[in-house]
């Protein structure tokens, strides 16, 4: 009941700020077309034969087409009902130097406040945007009654965004409903902060709230991306994120930007159900956080003190930037296996504990004439490394280690307007050797082959297809495709497939992604924005 009730309020959240952002949307099209004038030939503004070309708040970012006179026309004449004071006024644009020409895309996004004729539009503050899709997938039959081999779930991303002077507000956060997985089930909350510029010095802001952060260069492997908790039932290179509640202070000298981090809260990662063929085939029960080397360190209440301090740096070409961070680790937990005995036989009760880590590490990426190199790296010092927790293979610790990830981007275009990135990645886990690296990270040491191909027409269409490969563990491989297109101006579908190859080894435990091998699957997305 609880679950069929929850699924109620999701979906009528859902509905009901898609009806409202598509109606508001209208809204703001009808405001912004009553406020973008043809200065050169006002009667023509709002005709059936000329459009406007305006950027429209929209992840897809299509555009309506601009009036298809030119800038080589010498001179047109202005006859408004409007503008009676300007008839017969000849407007040449040779008499225009580059700094008096502004750009369609320029203008439109002035925000200059004014009390021109424009002044009004200045006015809309406010942006809302988002998406609602229905998602489904299919995976290969294991012939198990007690798994689920389909999906169908409902996807909605709501976002609306204030700005101006030195008030910034952002409320952005997802949904999903699944009607086959209740256990996938999920509302998590993205962005929700303030940030406010002081006049005093404009590179000095306050942020508070809820926020996604993003502290990675590369594809696939991140090492240092690591303050956000997870949704491991998404794409296993590109997790989906939950927002971290935070507060910072930021400010910039010497062209050095340095920002002071506090994180009150430890929010929990969203595993896959027992039923669940992304999953593991167990249920993980509430996470525990481990704050020292006794027992009484061990508790539920998941506030406590969290703090980094990120330093960053733009060189000519490249980017550079450098991070201290105190906080609970949720990447990688050591899970505490419990036996209940009952008339009924034994069940076990699995408790994932997240301990505390100090980690220091970096992000570079460098631009050059044919290439784009990028590298992070971070080195996690456990706290608590003394402590030991029961699990299913007997007694664990956390172990002190470091991840390391390099890469290479190579960008071709074509003269059909075409482009094509070849990625190249890797990642060694270091610190540690032998079985160790291998319990610690499921791309130990990994390597990723990537192309993205983007036909840049009309309907947007893309393919991105990946390789990843372990150099260490035999025949661990997963295979990725994707393709996108719009198919009108608010309409989307995204389709793929991936394939897990990575059969266990006789007489050895389970390790790196053996677990999900041959839970293979193809998905269709059908995507509306708003």
């Amino acid at each position: 009941m609880l679950k069929t009730n929850r699924k109620i309020i999701l979906l009528s959240i859902v509905l009901f700020f898609f009806l409202f952002n598509t109606n508001l949307y209208s809204l703001v099209l009808q405001s912004k077309k009553q406020n973008i004038y043809d200065v050169k030939n006002p009667t023509n503004n709002f005709s059936n034969n000329n459009k406007f070309k305006y950027p429209i708040d929209s992840p897809l970012e299509y555009f309506i087409e601009f009036p298809e006179n030119s800038r080589n026309e010498k001179k047109e004449e202005v006859q408004s009902s409007d503008t009676n004071n300007l008839n017969n006024y000849e407007f040449n644009d040779n008499e225009l130097n580059d700094s008096e020409i502004v750009s369609e895309e320029d203008f439109i996004n002035d925000n200059s406040s004014d009390d021109s004729l424009f002044s009004d539009f200045q006015e809309t503050f406010w942006k809302n945007q988002g998406e609602i899709a229905i998602e489904s997938r299919l995976f290969k039959n294991d012939h198990n009654s007690f798994s689920e081999d389909s999906g169908l779930s409902v996807f909605s991303r709501l976002e609306t965004r204030y700005e101006k002077d030195s008030l910034k507000l952002v409320l952005r956060g997802f949904a999903r409903i699944d009607q086959k997985d209740q256990d996938r089930d999920f509302l998590a909350l993205e962005d929700a902060y303030v940030q406010l510029t002081f006049n005093l010095n404009k590179e000095l802001k306050l942020s508070f709230g809820s926020k996604l952060f993003n502290w990675s260069t590369t594809e696939a492997f991140h090492p240092a991306d690591v303050i956000n908790s997870r949704n491991f039932d998404s794409d296993i290179e590109q997790l989906e994120k939950k927002g971290e509640l935070f507060l910072s202070i930021s400010t910039k000298i010497f062209d050095t930007y340095t920002s002071l981090y506090y994180f009150p809260h430890y929010e929990s990662p969203e595993y896959p159900g027992k039923f669940s063929r992304a999953g593991y085939g167990y249920k993980l029960e509430k996470p525990v956080w481990v704050e020292g080397n006794s027992k009484e360190d061990i508790k539920q209440n998941p506030w406590g003190y969290q703090a980094g301090i990120e330093i960053s740096k733009n060189i000519a070409d490249s980017d550079f930037s450098f991070h201290i961070i105190y906080h609970m680790d949720r990447d990688r937990p050591i899970i505490e296996s419990r036996i209940n005995l009952s008339p009924l036989g034994a069940t076990y009760r699995l408790i994932p504990h997240y301990f505390k880590v100090l980690q220091y590490g970096f992000t570079y990426q460098k631009v050059f004439n044919t290439f784009v190199l990028k590298c992070e790296s971070a080195f996690r010092n456990y706290i608590e490394d003394d402590f030991e927790i029961q699990t299913v293979s007997g007694l664990k610790k956390q172990k002190d280690h470091g991840l390391t990830a390099l890469g290479f981007e190579f960008p071709f275009a074509y003269e059909n307007g075409q482009e094509t990135f070849i990625f190249w990645e890797t990642q060694y886990l270091w610190g540690t050797d032998g079985k160790k690296r291998e319990e610690l990270n499921v791309f130990q040491n990994d390597m990723m082959l990537g192309f993205r191909h983007a036909i840049n027409d009309m309907m947007g269409k893309e393919i991105y297809g990946s390789l990843i490969f372990d150099m260490e563990r035999h025949k661990e491989l997963v295979y990725a495709l994707k393709y996108t297109q719009r198919l009108s101006d608010i309409w989307k579908i995204k389709m793929g497939f991936r394939i897990y190859d990575a059969p266990e080894e006789p007489g050895s435990p389970v390790l790196g992604l053996q677990s999900l091998h041959e839970d293979n699957f193809i998905y269709f997305n059908l995507i509306r924005y708003f």
